[in-house]
């Protein structure tokens, strides 16, 4: 077997030999293995065969219970393969395997209730697994529920652009951009700087000024059309809406609404912006998240937080330059 480890044949006899010698737990895995081997190469009915000798030698083993729902669902028994689940799922209700076979088996057959809860049940168990979310989310989304499933979507978009695969992310975000403008937006532009397309980033950057701008959001609004202008230095139109959203804000906020705003700042939107800049800096964007902090310091001048948050990322910027300096003198290849 150990020169031979896919040989299923070899794999019966060891289990019929474990069985003679009263090793039931070593005749039970060779059965189990020669089942899959059989299953994995289409050979469905003597999957089945040794599925079930796993099954009369251990009656409450999962892995030969989930192993026959996949066989029944092969032989397109789909109301056997759920009893078999079901058996499974009685006996271990949290087995990842037999949850997730489950939803998916629930779901086929229209049942997307008990599929919904299958998977409920595994990101509970599982909180990090963004694919565990993003199936429960496409639940959601196919019962009409757009903003639970934008909420199970979210942490595996943010996961995909982590990971660069920026088309995924962008063909998702899209589906919800009636559910949050801004939150779409703001990923969106992540998106398309980080693929490099910079015209998108700017339409998206566009559209979001435009969302902040009606929501009377100077600040946002202006700080907006300065990455405009820093994607496209030749903007005349961003140059001019600056400089208008400049006189504005100088002219609606007074003295007294600045010192207000100075020793009581809005909370929320601090909050916000915060977390707007973690984002930035988990997608690997720092000067994006530098910027925010420099356009609150703006405002909360005396804030020690903000002014280390800002100088933590000014710091790596310095290193990078003394270690990139050696690489002038190494041999380029050609």
């Amino acid at each position: 077997i150990k020169v031979f480890p896919s040989n299923a044949a070899l794999k019966i006899k060891a289990a019929e030999l474990s069985v003679k010698i009263g090793y039931t737990e070593g005749a039970v895995k060779e059965y189990i293995e020669a089942a899959t081997h059989y299953l994995d190469n289409g050979v469905s009915d003597k999957a089945q065969a040794f599925y079930h000798k796993a099954i009369e030698l251990d009656p409450k083993n999962v892995a030969a219970l989930l192993g026959l729902g996949r066989t029944a669902e092969r032989q397109n028994n789909i109301e056997q393969a759920l009893e078999y689940l079901k058996n499974a799922l009685s006996i271990a209700p949290g087995n990842s395997n037999a949850l997730l076979a489950y939803s998916s088996l629930a779901a086929k057959t229209g049942n997307t209730e008990e599929g919904r809860q299958c998977l409920i049940k595994l990101t509970e168990i599982e909180p990090s697994n963004t694919e565990y979310k993003k199936l429960l989310g496409d639940i959601y989304f196919k019962e009409g529920s757009l903003e639970k499933a934008w909420g199970q979507f979210l942490p595996y978009i943010d996961e995909a652009i982590r990971l660069q695969k920026w088309d995924e992310a962008a063909e998702l975000l899209t589906s919800f951009r009636d559910v949050d403008p801004a939150g779409v937006r703001k990923h969106l532009i992540t998106v398309y700087k980080g693929s490099g397309d910079k015209e998108s980033a700017v339409k998206e950057l566009r559209e979001l000024a435009e969302l902040y701008e009606s929501e009377n959001l100077i600040t946002d609004t202006l700080q907006i059309y300065k990455e405009i202008l820093e994607l496209t230095p030749s903007d005349e139109s961003a140059e001019k809406k600056i400089r208008e959203l400049e006189k504005t804000g100088e002219e609606e906020v007074t003295a007294p609404e600045a010192a207000i705003i100075k020793e009581e700042p809005a909370k929320s939107l601090l909050e916000e912006k915060l977390s707007e800049a973690d984002f930035y800096i988990q997608q690997g964007l720092k000067e994006d998240a530098l910027k925010i902090y420099e356009k609150l310091l703006f405002l909360y001048p005396d804030d020690a937080e903000l002014k280390s948050r800002a100088e933590s990322l000014k710091k790596p910027e310095i290193k990078e330059e003394v270690k990139a300096k050696p690489k002038k003198h190494r041999v380029s290849y050609i």
